[in-house]
């Protein structure tokens, strides 16, 4: 497939996921001789976004957890969530974000390690993290009591713009005190 055409399907399927597409998802849609190989599609991707940036439209694709959407700019959100009702954001309370925050730098972790960083019982706030969709039990720990282990999810990538763990800003660039050990 030309390099102008599968631009055009990488965007036509963009355009019409109702949800973040990972690169093979995208690649399974095609037909098997015209099934491009995972660089022409990282390729057609980084076009399109060079592309979007340099005519300075209200929209860009996101990557989020190595899976992409459009997204609207933020200079341009506060119509389109007006439109879409969306203006009432469902906010973190300061213990919920202070919880998630240990979660996101200690993943995985237990429930035992992050009351021991925060000095209180976190039983109700893990509980609405994941009621949240933000954190999920990964699993269990392999020491005595095989206590769950919690890590961040894709929604949490997507609630806060990362497209890896590593966008999460550095202990360093955080204010003091704001994260303990």
């Amino acid at each position: 497939m030309e390099k102008e055409n599968l631009k055009k399907h990488i965007e036509a399927l963009l355009f019409s996921a109702t949800q973040l597409i990972s690169v093979q998802e995208m690649r399974s849609v095609f037909n098997e001789d015209d099934k491009p190989n995972v660089q022409e599609i990282k390729d057609a991707i980084n076009y399109l976004k060079a592309e979007y940036d340099e005519k300075s439209n209200s929209f860009q694709i996101l990557e989020i957890a190595n899976k992409f959407r459009f997204c609207i700019k933020p200079d341009f959100a506060g119509p389109v969530k007006k439109l879409l009702g969306l203006n009432k954001r469902d906010k973190l309370t300061r213990p919920a974000l202070e919880t998630l925050a240990i979660v996101a730098y200690r993943q995985p972790v237990i429930k035992a390690e992050i009351e021991s960083i925060r000095g209180v019982a976190v039983d109700g706030l893990l509980r609405k993290l994941i009621e949240k969709g933000l954190v999920r039990i990964a699993g269990r720990s392999g020491e005595y009591g095989r206590a769950f282990l919690y890590e961040t999810t894709e929604k949490f990538m997507d609630h806060f713009g990362l497209k890896d763990l590593n966008d999460l800003p550095k202990r360093k660039e955080l204010n003091p005190g704001s994260i303990n050990k």
